[in-house]
């Protein structure tokens, strides 16, 4: 069952505290925040979005234990879910490896701590190029002056579009349209032919009428990318969280890695379970999910470095030293 809560601000407590007859004066303030706060994870997700392991994981109960109470708020945008965390009205999110550099570059005080899922070369299928089945454009060089579906500007897809055209001779800013369409939008468009080519996530591809669709190229085709894992999702956590909160968010990490391995051990039953969040067909046999949840810090620097060549950064961001906190996964792993 989802458990969808929000946190409630200090007004609106006091004002339910003073309606129910209560006085915030009967215990210390600094003892009723350590109750309030030990072993609670405010968490930020998205229910369609491929994060199979947290349905899992809410399906069996394994984020509500007595050292864990987890409560779950439905956020579809993962800069908005940072900006929560750097409210305080969230403790953790899961969001999108480029939201993570984008909030580090501006100096919001978050860090990535789990890999969700990633893109690994032969495991799982890859980011994908598509046109329509009966399109002329047959090779990527046949992109030029076309228009291209890239979910969001300053997104992967939207990096690595640029690269693909770069990598075979087409300006992405002057020789190429790419549009900020939504996924299930640029969908229907490929399917009734009115959109040149979209780039996909495997989700939105997978099970798309093979007579209807071609895929032109897909992410693999670039060495450097088939050297690393390549980010998807990252669950973050606020610097203030790790820091005064590591028990409770070692104990979240252990959970997680549980529904994250039944999600690969177990794959018939998880994609059931993604598929009633979902309201449709879901395999996780698309994702790799790694069974360590360790962030591959070099492939999450490839995508920082073409954030910054295309301009959605101003500086380098040296990921592994100012990105990723290993210490929350690596206590999870040693048990």
């Amino acid at each position: 069952m989802e458990r969808t809560n929000r946190a409630l601000s200090r007004r609106q407590v006091l004002k339910m505290g003073a309606a129910a007859g209560l006085s915030l004066g009967a215990l210390p303030l600094t003892r009723l925040a350590a109750r309030a706060a030990q072993g609670r994870l405010r968490l930020g997700y998205t229910r369609f979005w491929t994060e199979p392991p947290i349905f899992v994981g809410m399906k069996k109960g394994w984020f509500d234990t007595p050292e864990l109470k987890t409560e779950f708020t439905h956020i579809p945008a993962s800069m908005r879910q940072i900006e929560a965390i750097v409210a305080g009205d969230l403790d953790a999110g899961i969001v999108s490896g480029s939201a993570v550099m984008i909030a580090v570059e501006r100096g919001l005080k978050v860090k990535g701590i789990i890999d969700h899922n990633s893109y690994k070369y032969n495991d799982g299928l890859p980011v994908a190029w598509v046109v329509p089945a009966n399109s002329p454009i047959k090779s990527v060089k046949d992109l030029k002056g076309k228009q291209i579906a890239i979910s969001s500007y300053g997104s992967g897809l939207d990096v690595r579009t640029r690269r693909l055209l770069l990598d075979h001779g087409i300006d992405p800013k002057t020789e190429a349209q790419l549009l900020e369409i939504p996924m299930p939008k640029a969908v229907a468009s490929i399917l009734t032919g009115r959109l040149d080519a979209s780039c996909f996530p495997p989700s939105f591809y997978w099970d798309l009428p093979k007579e209807k669709i071609r895929i032109l190229e897909n992410m693999w085709y670039h060495a450097e990318s088939r050297a690393h894992r390549v980010p998807n999702f990252f669950i973050v956590m606020s610097d203030d969280y790790i820091a005064k909160q590591r028990q409770t968010a070692v104990a979240f990490a252990k959970q997680f890695l549980k529904a994250a391995n039944f999600c690969n051990d177990n794959p018939a039953e998880a994609d059931s379970i993604w598929s009633e969040w979902a309201k449709g067909k879901r395999t996780v046999k698309i994702l790799y999910i790694p069974r360590d949840g360790r962030i591959d810090a070099e492939g999450a620097q490839e995508e920082a470095d073409m954030m910054l060549s295309f301009g959605y950064m101003k500086r380098r961001v040296d990921l592994k030293k100012e990105a990723l906190d290993y210490s929350i996964i690596d206590a999870a792993l040693k048990g």
